[in-house]
């Protein structure tokens, strides 16, 4: 019996190495400069849109805010 609870330690042990090891590897892999870069270009676009939409609707996006209508 005790040769049982040995081999289930062993195993619970490397399951848990296995999880660890694939969870950093994981996590220095979703650090990428790539990631950065694409949110920087999704915000600018972003931007880009709504100074279009404000243009079409006939208002400066820079003026929001500052009282000026129209």
């Amino acid at each position: 019996m005790t040769w049982l609870w040995a081999l289930l330690g062993i195993m619970v042990v490397l399951i848990v190495a296995s999880l660890t090891y694939v969870g950093i590897r994981d996590r220095r892999r979703t650090k990428s400069g790539d990631a950065g870069s694409a949110a920087r270009q999704a915000l600018s676009e972003a931007e880009r849109y709504a100074a279009e939409r404000h243009a079409a609707q006939g208002r400066d996006p820079r003026s929001f805010g500052s009282g000026e209508h129209g």
